[in-house]
């Protein structure tokens, strides 16, 4: 079976190649390097419910505390006044630390190894409603997918627990442009409070970058990106909660058509 992440890659790049193919496309690749802060809290198998005292914090708690490097993918179709961007990226990294509450069926002061892998992709469609030739401002809808895996294994005992969830989370989506002979700068905000079955949770997408086109129809580039996921649910009759914020810089360069 195809792992999600690979999926969800296989997708962005198929965004990318649609872009490839049409006129007023813009791709970008590029390198990025991101980190994580916040808290994950998992309740036992027996069934007890979560209280606050339980969350740990994934950077002096499971170690998770240096930047990850990955690729950046992203690529914006226009088609008139309709404008269509995909991006995606994968935080990946490992460390250790000692438990500061219980987690799942792993104890208080535990001795851990930790690994969390972090999908992001993000698609999103946008309506001009103001476009002035240097300034536009594009309001739509979007559609997140983030998939996570938080693998936290006791050294003693090698018991492990995992958190492993695919968020697929609609958003009210905005971007805006500004773009002044060949230097321009976007900004992409999303945001969306959602809940259904057991599931809900807070999410906010920001991605802001600018851009220079030294020559015709090549772009250089370097950005941010800065997403807060606060969620619970349940994974495995087990409740979750994930208040995370995973942020980092990027550069790179492309093509525009």
């Amino acid at each position: 079976m195809v792992h999600r992440a690979t999926l969800l890659s296989l997708l962005a790049l198929g965004a990318v190649a649609c872009g490839c193919s049409a006129p007023g496309a813009r791709v970008h690749l590029g390198y990025m390097q991101s980190q994580v802060s916040g808290e994950l809290a998992l309740a036992p198998s027996s069934g007890l419910p979560l209280t606050s005292p339980l969350a740990i914090d994934v950077e002096s708690g499971l170690g998770l505390d240096e930047p990850a490097p990955s690729v950046l993918v992203r690529a914006e179709l226009d088609a008139g006044p309709v404008r269509v961007t995909a991006s995606a990226f994968q935080y990946s990294e490992s460390g250790s630390g000692t438990l500061t509450s219980s987690f799942g069926n792993i104890p208080i002061n535990a001795d851990v190894d930790s690994d969390l892998d972090f999908v992001a992709l993000k698609t999103a469609a946008t309506f001009d409603i103001l476009d002035l030739g240097p300034v536009r401002i594009s309001p739509g809808i979007g559609v997140d997918l983030f998939d996570m895996k938080a693998s936290v294994t006791e050294r003693l005992t090698q018991t492990t627990e995992d958190v492993d969830e695919l968020f697929p989370i609609p958003m009210l989506f905005l971007q805006g442009e500004v773009e002044v002979g060949p230097v321009g700068a976007i900004v992409d905000i999303g945001g969306m409070d959602v809940g259904y079955g057991d599931f809900s949770g807070t999410f906010i997408d920001i991605e802001a970058l600018v851009y220079y086109e030294p020559v015709e129809h090549v772009e250089v580039f370097a950005g941010y990106r800065w997403i807060s996921l606060d969620a619970d649910g349940t994974v495995d009759d087990q409740d979750f909660v994930a208040d995370l914020v995973i942020q980092g810089w990027f550069l790179g360069g492309g093509v525009s058509f």
